[in-house]
């Protein structure tokens, strides 16, 4: 749980999921799409840094096109003092007859996605185009929902039509004109615009059931990918040597699992970003916490000898416990140890 020692940045995130829609007899109804956002804002507000206000949060029909659009507006179009901001969705998609791919809010009118739905190439660069300086995460949980299909001279069925057109769409979308710029000049920090999502389009087979994350869990229904994710963010994408989870050990172990599944690979895309890995998304408390009990331990071990002794021949020694201080530092450098510790190598 986050007790105030996880060494992040300070987040913002929006977070959506949708399972039943306004226009439930033209939508399919989901099972684990609302279950994927209210896991995915738990495990941000615990083991990540993460704020996630009342109206940034929009389950079921609270997920309306205009309180989409607003919270998108208010983090992303808005000067922020966050210095990571995410916008997680989890729902339906939809194609209209010219191809054009569109998030589907609970208001969404299937047979006029333009007017009602949220364009994704749209919401793509108003995320990517963001002007505060935040590192900028999309993650899109997002299947097909339906295509104007009925005119189509195509040979190939058109659910299946569909389904291939809303994947490629997908792809096509994220791995667009704006290219990647890892390990550029123009952000040497780490920070910049990454987009993870879900190439899935089948709106059955993309969810699994009876999830259990823990012996106390009960079974319930997750999308494939965010059940991946949340596994992710509960440990699995951990570094074992200090807990911490970035943003592209959560990518690797989430792509690795799918692929056990022999499932469609998810699509990843970086812009404005170098040194990725160091985009740190939550932590798992408890590695992160014996890493830090084994550093002070270790650091103590080396300056008790020192202090002990009457003349200081291996220099490496102090150079050594130096270099764990910094460490430690890097991993929480509000700990109240390194100024203990810092004192000694001073005296």
């Amino acid at each position: 749980m986050n007790n105030g020692t996880i060494p992040f940045d300070n987040g913002k995130a929006i977070i959506i999921g949708i399972n039943e829609y306004e226009s439930y007899k033209d939508i399919p109804t989901l099972n684990g799409a609302e279950n994927d956002a209210r896991e995915i804002r738990d495990r941000f507000l615990n083991y990540g840094k993460f704020e996630v206000s009342d109206n940034h949060y929009l389950i079921g029909r609270q997920a309306t096109r205009k309180n989409i659009l607003r919270a998108v507006g208010e983090v992303f179009r808005k000067d922020s003092k966050y210095d990571l901001v995410t916008l997680y969705f989890s729902g339906h998609g939809i194609m209209d007859e010219n191809d054009e791919g569109y998030l589907a809010p609970y208001d969404m009118d299937p047979e006029y996605p333009f007017v009602s739905g949220i364009n994704m190439e749209d919401l793509k660069k108003v995320i990517l185009n963001s002007n505060n300086k935040a590192g900028v995460i999309f993650i899109l949980d997002c299947c097909y929902a339906g295509i104007a299909t009925k005119d189509t001279k195509s040979m190939a069925p058109p659910e299946q039509k569909t389904r291939n057109l809303y994947a490629d769409h997908l792809q096509n979308i994220i791995k667009s004109s704006d290219t990647e710029v890892v390990g550029s000049d123009s952000d040497l920090s780490g920070k910049g615009k990454i987009v993870l999502a879900s190439s899935e389009a089948d709106e059955v087979s993309r969810e699994k059931n009876n999830c259990i994350h823990s012996e106390n869990d009960a079974p319930h229904s997750h999308g494939a990918f965010s059940y991946h994710l949340i596994e992710g963010l509960d440990g699995k994408a951990a570094d074992p040597d200090n807990g911490i989870i970035s943003i592209d050990t959560l990518r690797k172990n989430v792509e690795d699992q799918m692929k056990n599944e022999n499932r469609q690979k998810i699509v990843y895309h970086i812009s404005q970003a170098s040194n990725i890995e160091n985009i740190k998304i939550a932590v798992s408390q408890n590695k992160f916490e014996e890493k830090i009990k084994k550093l002070i331990a270790e650091t103590d071990d080396i300056l008790s000898s020192k202090k002990s002794s009457t003349a200081f021949s291996n220099v490496f020694d102090l150079q050594d416990a130096a270099n764990k201080i910094k460490e430690l530092i890097d991993l929480n450098r509000e700990h109240k140890e390194i100024y203990r510790l810092q004192a000694i190598i001073d005296d």
